[in-house]
């Protein structure tokens, strides 16, 4: 090869691979740092969307205690009204 042959083409190309191995290497760190950053999003993405669906969440179970409640109150009145037409149907008799 001509570079084994002469000492200024073997240092250039020597030169030219020291650069382009540095292009690589930051090239890769850039790619890395994007990665790291897009990983980032998601996680926060990630984070907001847990916290939404444990804000849902206790919604959700005071919705569901107000109805156990609701739920409650409607079975003591439905018995009251039973008692009452069961009162009623002793005074019509």
């Amino acid at each position: 090869m001509v570079a084994q042959n002469n000492a200024v083409f073997e240092e250039a190309s020597e030169t030219l691979y020291k650069l382009n191995q540095n292009d690589e290497v930051r090239y890769l760190c850039e790619m890395r740092e994007e990665g790291q950053r897009i990983l980032r999003t998601y996680q926060s993405l990630i984070r907001q969307g847990e916290e939404k669906l444990a804000q849902r969440d206790t919604e959700l179970a005071e919705k569901n205690a107000e109805l156990a409640q609701r739920d409650t109150e409607l079975a003591e009145k439905d018995a009251l009204i039973a008692e009452l037409q069961e009162q009623i149907k002793a005074l019509q008799k």
